[in-house]
């Protein structure tokens, strides 16, 4: 349902605000800077207003804000945007894989020069928020996707897997990564992704990922790794604070351009759920995967593919995994913690073929660290 525009500015201000966690703000201090100063600058509000409703939050802002300074690595976002120097550095999408310096300290004004920039590029910026959507495709979501693959029974069923607001689809190749779970460590050593994350607790058996035999994913507007306007996209809904977290990503979009990428199908996860499994083979084990997607859902269409995954259960065997924050997907049924909620953390919920639903852990959205629920 549309609500009014002093009701969108409101819930707007309120994302400004909750932007970033208080361990995070070090971490970002250009996006600290700005959520700050959207506090008082209108305009940081009024621009987000331009993007289609289900949108309209602080990260598509700087998400375009980032495409721009990508774009244009010698323009005037350069000095707030270590990102972009990075990928002129080392020779754009395609090169090498590199290993990138230490992070330097945010020059001053950073925050009022991305206002004047604003301020000067109103309507690119705004073309950006009214065609393109917020689409991190975090490959460091694959720690916590593997490790619920790990707790399908049996373990040794092969798995075919449907990863719902699949974006460019590199999460779909989550097998292809290097990945660190704590002392466990998953998929093709000589890979040149590799994702760390910090298993806090512990785990009562070996993290063992089942084989995955079929994989495919489906997104409204899907990104083509090979269009390079389309990578650079998903480069820019990274955060250009965090230049490991960033070549972790274009190494990721590296090998998908290669390798030809993951088919990604273009429709709605409700409508088109069941037309996009249909051609997953019967023998193999169906698993629907989310992270970070019902949560730019209203409650009533979460609360809708609920059903429709319920519905697909009743045709065939189907596990729903989904990692996915509690306080934004109000529409579905989150189950109760076993061990105290860190706060900030996104939940791992695992609903099996018999509809049990069970939360298996609590990890940072990006992935960095998880902890099992037990």
């Amino acid at each position: 349902m549309a609500t009014g525009p002093e009701h969108r500015r409101q819930l707007i201000a309120r994302r400004w605000a909750g932007l970033l966690g208080a361990s995070d703000a070090a971490q970002h201090p250009l996006y600290t800077e700005l959520a700050e100063l959207a506090r008082h600058e209108p305009l940081l509000t009024e621009l987000i207003l331009a993007a289609p409703e289900d949108q309209q939050r602080p990260n598509l802002l700087l998400a375009a804000l980032h495409d721009l300074a990508l774009a244009a690595p010698d323009g005037p976002l350069a000095p707030w945007y270590p990102t972009a120097r990075w990928l002129a550095a080392t020779g754009g999408l395609d090169a090498e894989p590199a290993e990138p310096p230490p992070s330097s300290p945010l020059p001053e004004g950073a925050g009022s020069a991305v206002v004047r920039f604003l301020t000067a590029e109103r309507e690119a910026v705004v073309e950006l928020l009214r065609t393109r959507a917020t689409q991190t495709n975090e490959v460091g979501r694959c720690a916590p996707l593997l490790y619920g693959l790990s707790k399908l029974r049996p373990s040794d069923a092969p798995v075919a897997l449907v990863d719902l607001g699949a974006s460019a689809g590199l999460n779909l190749a989550c097998d292809a990564y290097r990945v660190e779970l704590g002392p466990f460590h998953l998929g093709p050593p000589g890979s040149p992704v590799v994702l760390r994350t910090e298993l806090r607790g512990e785990v009562d058996e070996p993290i063992v990922a089942p084989r995955i035999a079929w994989r495919r994913g489906l997104d409204r507007t899907p990104l083509v790794p090979s269009r390079d306007e389309d990578a650079r996209w998903l480069l820019a809904c990274q955060w250009p604070d965090d230049l490991e977290r960033f070549e972790r990503t274009r190494r990721a979009l590296r090998l998908a351009r290669r390798d030809g990428g993951v088919e990604v199908v273009a429709g709605d996860v409700v409508e088109d759920l069941a037309a996009v499994v249909e051609p997953a083979p019967a023998g193999d084990r169906l698993v629907l995967f989310h992270s970070w997607v019902a949560a730019y859902l209203t409650a009533q269409r979460q609360t809708q593919l609920a059903d429709a995954v319920r519905q697909l259960g009743e045709e065939r065997p189907v596990s729903w995994l989904f990692l996915e924050h509690p306080r934004e997907v109000s529409g579905l049924e989150i189950p109760l913690l076993a061990t105290e909620r860190i706060p900030g953390s996104s939940l791992l919920v695992l609903v099996d073929e018999e509809r049990r639903a069970r939360v298996l852990a609590q990890c940072h959205p990006h992935g960095t660290w998880l902890r099992p629920d037990a």
